[in-house]
């Protein structure tokens, strides 16, 4: 979005409105927009931002290339009134504390109603600014919005800030596609479980990683190793074995499964995550870099 919005203020707009066109191609190009069924709501983020966590109803969105977030709170019920309070009096969380500061502004929000003002505080430790926002319209829908970076980029990332909000869109909710949010947490991206047994004498331990693909692929690598120490020698052996195939979230039972397809059959994993852990299958794994696949 900081791109966007450079180049959208740099390009000057002709009487026929030909360069304004040009700049909403480009707007489109660089951005993506995020909808969340569930939730009800979309927005259009830069597209270096990525769904990175979901902890205690806060989405979490951060982008890899530069140091700026996004974090959204669905507040059902949220009214002009609640959110002239939170205006007043900030926004505080285990990891979050915003305090607010300077003048309400009102946001151009698409199917409902919005204010936003400038806040500083802290996140997970960080001290932070931003802007924070409280939306509200459609069936009783309400959200708490903050589009933040650290203090020292905050200057450089100002401008996006106002550009994301106004992007918002409340939607009609539709109950059972809290998984979708799990798909777009994976895609892209790394999932990684180290475990190791025994001792100096006698052990061992594995690796084991996926890859989530953006086209719908994954790659599969688990490492293994033994080792043996005697009076005369120490030995080690390994192996290691790989599959690929296609994945997909599915919701059963009111849960998100992982379903991977191979050519040997299909597997269905639950997937859940506590205290900065990915379990897949009652593994606990962790994001990691993925260097296969986009």
């Amino acid at each position: 979005m900081l791109v966007t919005a450079c180049l959208m203020s740099t390009m000057p707009v002709n009487a026929s409105g030909q360069q304004e066109q040009h700049s909403r191609q480009i707007f489109r190009e660089v951005t993506e927009t995020y909808i969340d069924r569930s939730y009800g709501f979309s927005i259009e983020l830069a597209r270096d931002f990525k769904l990175s966590s979901e902890q205690q109803d806060l989405l979490f969105f951060k982008s890899p290339e530069r140091v700026g977030t996004v974090i959204i709170r669905p507040r059902p019920g949220l009214t002009l009134s609640t959110v002239q309070a939170a205006m007043r009096n900030g926004f505080e969380s285990k990891v979050i504390t915003l305090v607010p500061k300077g003048v309400p502004m009102t946001l151009n929000v698409n199917g409902g109603q919005g204010m936003a003002m400038e806040v500083s505080g802290s996140i997970e430790g960080r001290e932070v600014r931003g802007t924070m926002a409280g939306i509200f319209g459609g069936d009783q829908q309400g959200y708490m919005v903050l589009v933040g970076s650290v203090r020292e980029r905050w200057p450089g990332f100002e401008n996006s800030a106002l550009t994301m909000l106004n992007s918002f869109s409340i939607n009609p909710v539709e109950p059972g596609y809290e998984f979708e949010r799990w798909q777009q947490r994976l895609m892209g991206n790394s999932l990684i479980f180290v475990q190791g047994y025994g001792n100096y004498h006698v052990g061992g331990g594995s690796v084991s990683e996926y890859q989530f693909c953006s086209d719908g692929t994954f790659k599969q690598r688990t490492d293994t190793s033994n080792t043996y120490t005697g009076a005369w020698r120490r030995s080690t052996y390994g192996t290691t074995s790989k599959s690929k195939g296609t994945w997909r979230i599915q919701y059963r039972d009111r849960l998100p499964v992982l379903t991977m397809y191979q050519k040997s059959g299909s597997q269905n994993l639950p997937i859940t995550d506590k205290e900065g852990y990915v379990f897949l299958g009652g593994a606990p794994y962790r994001f990691a870099q993925n260097t296969l696949c986009p």
